[in-house]
């Protein structure tokens, strides 16, 4: 099939479609709907990271308003909380 010799990127790419035997058009063709599937890909990754962001913050509110109930509860007013500062 393919030659397995020492070749850049560019010439491998090259030599892979000249086996193909298919055009420049439907190489171009291909190529973009590989990086259409590629960006597709990325948003569904970048959405879900979003989504799962989101809960976390929502979670995490929750148990703060939890603990801040049971505080209230055993009459203690303050809660000193180690607070972490996290760069995304």
């Amino acid at each position: 099939m393919f030659a397995h010799n020492s070749c850049n990127v560019g010439s491998c790419n090259q030599q892979i479609w000249a086996e193909v035997g298919e055009s420049e058009g439907e190489k171009n063709k291909v190529l973009l709907d590989i990086e259409k599937e590629c960006l597709e890909v990325y948003r569904r990754k970048v959405d879900d990271a979003n989504r799962t962001r989101v809960q976390l913050h929502q979670s995490v509110a929750a148990k703060e308003a939890e603990v801040a109930s049971l505080m209230a509860t055993l009459g203690e007013h303050k809660l000193y909380l180690k607070v972490y500062n996290y760069t995304w």
